[in-house]
């Protein structure tokens, strides 16, 4: 199911970047709908209900506190880009929702990137840690117009 849901993470991912660039008016909504939605509402998901799976994936302790901690976090933000999406927040709030889930990946990438020199840990660490650069370089162009 873990493999599942990544699959699920990154196409939706992409099919969000897809829209953000093509409608450039409307792309902090579909920032927000399909990037940053997908990512912590699946990663809550898989964390929450699958997190034996999602922690051996990682070779990672499951069930942690601090592994349910950031399940929910990853929750808490996809209920706010849900309530945004839903009372049609204006742009700014919801590339602010983006920002903090922007933030949170980019500051677990780098505990991906330790975990993956230091603790030698599973490859997916590197991959994160990737995947949230190119994260970073397709957002913050869209974001910095509406929020600067």
């Amino acid at each position: 199911m873990t493999k599942l849901l990544e699959a699920l993470r990154i196409l939706l991912v992409a099919i969000g970047f897809f829209m953000a660039y093509w409608i450039p008016n409307h792309a902090v909504f579909w920032l927000l709908a399909l990037v940053f939605l997908p990512l912590t509402g699946l990663t809550a998901i898989e964390s929450l209900f699958f997190s034996k799976k999602a922690a051996l994936a990682k070779g990672w302790k499951e069930g942690s506190p601090y592994q349910t901690q950031s399940a929910l976090n990853n929750l808490a933000t996809a209920l706010a880009a849900v309530i945004a999406l839903l009372f049609h927040f204006n742009p700014q709030a919801q590339a602010a929702i983006c920002l903090v889930a922007l933030l949170f990946f980019g500051l677990s990438s780098l505990n991906h990137l330790r975990a993956y020199f230091i603790d030698k840990s599973a490859p997916i660490h590197a991959q994160r840690f990737i995947f949230t650069i190119f994260l970073w370089v397709f957002t913050l162009p869209t974001l910095s117009k509406v929020l600067f």
